[in-house]
């Protein structure tokens, strides 16, 4: 699987990009906003931090201990 990153300014067109490119290419968006601010409020930093790892580390090979045991 390719990875994208998109990064620019707000209001730019990020979003809306990374939309097209994810249908384009069939594969899955995350957009960072949405994990970043929630009904509640803004996420605490730590906890987006560990989100963010989570959702941009580079894939696992099979059989990796990556794929055996969770993220720390």
């Amino acid at each position: 699987m390719r990875r994208v990153a998109l990064f620019g300014l707000p209001a730019t067109g990020k979003a809306t990009l990374a939309r097209w490119l994810s249908a384009e290419l069939d594969q899955p968006h995350t957009d960072l906003d949405d994990i970043l601010f929630t009904p509640e409020g803004v996420l605490p930093l730590e906890e987006f931090r560990r989100q963010a790892a989570e959702i941009t580390a580079p894939p696992a090979a099979p059989g990796s201990l990556r794929t055996v045991l969770p993220p720390q």
